[in-house]
């Protein structure tokens, strides 16, 4: 998983790819480990994706964005919004 801008402002574009189909969720968590908001949520076939988000809502600071595949963890990558 691939997000830029980062920094990002009001958006930024997430690039993941999948190596197998299926049901994939992408969140984002504060610092203190409480879901923020989900961008993902949907099944899909294995290949690359880039998914546009809107950060426009969300308060400056540290965040961790989590990329689930059926149900396990494949990825967190750090995410900092600056306004």
């Amino acid at each position: 998983m691939f997000i830029f801008p980062n920094p990002a402002d009001n958006i930024a574009n997430i690039r993941y790819k999948i190596a197998n189909d299926g049901f994939v969720n992408i969140s984002l968590y504060d610092i203190l480990g409480e879901k923020v908001v989900d961008f993902v949520g949907k099944y899909l076939l294995k290949g690359v994706y880039n998914s546009e988000i809107n950060l426009s809502l969300i308060p400056s600071g540290v965040y961790m964005c989590k990329m689930v595949l059926n149900g396990r963890i494949v990825v967190i990558r750090k995410l900092v919004i600056s306004k």
